[in-house]
């Protein structure tokens, strides 16, 4: 298994927890509101708590098999997902009522960081594709 499938399957995992961890948080909303606002909630949450990791997985997907760019955004995924759970048992462990709204900007706040990891990735992929010559293309006359 190369770094790429282990970027790409982490990215996913992460990003089906994004899904379920929202999923868990409004169960007791469906009583209350519906199928359909619960679906609301389900969606708007995901927008800002899993954007990241679905972006970050888009970009892996694009990747060729370069070692670094890849390692990049394995390493930034992590990161996201450690601060991830990090915040979330910082919200519910809060005595305040207005805490859940600290769900809203995990993904906001985190652009900053996640961004120049995917620019940094894309570009070294670029470089790597660039540099790189095609074995078919050898300029040996011999």
């Amino acid at each position: 298994m190369n770094l790429r499938t282990v970027t790409i399957r982490t990215t996913g995992m992460m990003l089906i927890v994004t899904i379920s961890v929202p999923t868990i948080l409004v169960t007791g909303y469906l009583e209350q509101n519906g199928v359909v606002g619960t679906i609301f909630i389900i969606t708007f949450l995901w927008l800002f708590t899993g954007s990241p990791l679905a972006i970050s997985l888009v970009v892996a997907r694009k990747l060729k098999s370069a070692t670094v760019p890849n390692l990049i955004l394995l390493i930034s995924t992590i990161a996201y997902s450690i601060w991830y759970v990090f915040v979330f048992c910082r919200v519910f462990t809060d005595s305040d009522a207005q805490a859940g709204l600290g769900l809203l900007a995990i993904g906001i706040v985190a652009l900053p960081a996640m961004i120049p990891a995917w620019v940094a990735a894309l570009i070294l992929n670029w470089f790597y594709a660039t540099k790189t010559p095609d074995p078919g293309t050898s300029r040996c006359t011999g």
